[in-house]
């Protein structure tokens, strides 16, 4: 059984504002980013929208993919300066 890390709602819209400015940041489309992390473009397209959150593996996979930390990602500490 897998555990979403941001169970609320405008957590997992932080968290996929985050990830697709960073995202977009690499210019990186989200179909390519989702094939990288092994997920569907639907599903990545619904974490960056805040309709789905994420369990602890796939936030790894994801912050490994962006070069940053899973706490930076879920903090902004240490995450370059992007505006959400």
């Amino acid at each position: 059984m897998t555990t979403e890390v941001l169970a609320h709602g405008a957590r997992r819209k932080e968290l996929g504002q985050r990830v697709r400015k960073l995202r977009q940041r690499k210019k990186q489309s989200l179909r390519s980013f989702a094939a990288e992390i092994g997920v569907s473009a639907a599903t990545m397209s619904a974490i960056e929208n805040g309709h789905t959150g994420v369990n602890v593996d796939r936030l790894e996979l994801i912050a490994s993919e962006l070069g940053v930390s899973p706490g930076a990602l879920l903090t902004l500490e240490g995450l370059p300066q992007i505006v959400l």
